[in-house]
């Protein structure tokens, strides 16, 4: 989607809104996309927030619906954590002791 490769996420989300109530598989696959933390990050999209939970729901919806990489992006997701929330323990660990 153009929208996202110009780092339009807002745009991009409010577009496949509109296709996710039309039933579209692929759009809740790249709705998670633009949620998930691992795959801004491949795009460079730094300054965007990456969101695991609305990712799972997003990727679970496109997995109900057959799309096979969803299925594998969710447990992507189970075994990695978003890097804030290494950084987040780190800092919580250094401040109690």
């Amino acid at each position: 989607m153009s929208l996202i490769k110009r780092y339009d996420f807002s745009g991009a989300r409010l577009i496949l809104e509109h296709a996710l109530q039309q039933g579209s598989a692929p759009a809740a696959f790249l709705m998670a996309e633009t949620y998930d933390w691992r795959m801004l990050r491949a795009i460079k999209a730094y300054g965007v927030r990456g969101d695991a939970e609305k990712a799972r729901e997003f990727y679970g919806l496109a997995a109900v619906a057959g799309i096979e990489q969803a299925r594998e992006r969710l447990e992507a997701l189970k075994s990695s954590s978003p890097p804030d929330a290494v950084s987040l323990r780190g800092r919580r660990t250094a401040q109690h002791k």
